[in-house]
Order: structure tokens, then sequence, then C-alpha cells
């Protein structure tokens, strides 16, 4: 996972300028992290577009990783289509975005994925999720 956010950052100024960076893998879930200070709006509190972008951003890591290491090669999945709930302001030094371990399956044409990624805070409150459909 670190190899492909690395791989990212490379060429995504969004992802620089949020420092959003892997933080750890279980057998369920990875984990990103971007500090609060550069996620942050005028009221300090989190700010929606960076919540928005990092959730997007975990759901496709985690999709993206399952299709390379099951088609052997980098891949590149476009986002279908997204839906963003925020529950629950924001104001942790740390935004912690979570999504699913994915396993594909290849069959002929195209994959197709759903994922569900959430934004906790240090308390276990679930502060934002997403809905996400990727095709590759």
């Amino acid at each position: 996972m670190q190899s492909l956010v690395e791989r990212v950052r490379q060429g995504t100024p969004l992802v620089v300028s949020m420092d959003l960076t892997w933080l750890e893998s279980s057998k369920h879930h990875h984990s990103f992290h971007a500090p609060f200070e550069r996620c942050k709006n005028q009221l300090d509190v989190g700010f929606g577009g960076a919540i928005a972008t990092g959730l997007t951003l975990a759901g496709w890591f985690a999709f993206t990783q399952a299709c390379e290491q099951a088609t052997g090669k980098p891949c590149n999945p476009v986002v279908a289509q997204s839906s963003q709930r925020f529950k629950a302001p924001f104001r942790d030094a740390n935004l912690i975005f979570q999504a699913p371990v994915i396993q594909v399956d290849l069959k002929p044409g195209r994959i197709h994925q759903h994922v569900v990624t959430q934004l906790i805070d240090q308390a276990g409150t679930l502060c934002a999720e997403a809905e996400l459909d990727f095709v590759l």
C-alpha cells in the first residue's frame, strides 16, 4: 500500500497538499491519515472538501491495490458514482480515513466495486462516510 500511495503522491498535488499518508492495514481495513491543520476550514472544523477527498482516495487506494494484486500490473480505476454523508463535526488533530480490504474477482470485461469508506475521530465517533462505485 505504501508504494501505491507514494506513486500517487508524485503526480497528485492534492494528496501532497492534504499530506495524506497510509497509516496501517489489518485483515479488515486500511487506514489513512491526514493532519487536521491541512484539512480544516475557517470555522476550525474539518473542511467538507478535504473530507470528501480523503474518503474517496481511501476507497480508491483500497480498490486500486486489490486490482493491481489481481492483475499483476498498474491500474487506474475511475469513480463512477459517489455520495458522502457528514454526520458530526470533526475537530481532532488527525483525520483517519478507513476503507475495507477488497478482494476482486477477475472476470471478462470491466471490474465494478462498491466501497464504503469512513472518517472516524479519536473517540470512535463516525463523522462522515462515503459510498463509492469504482470501475476498472
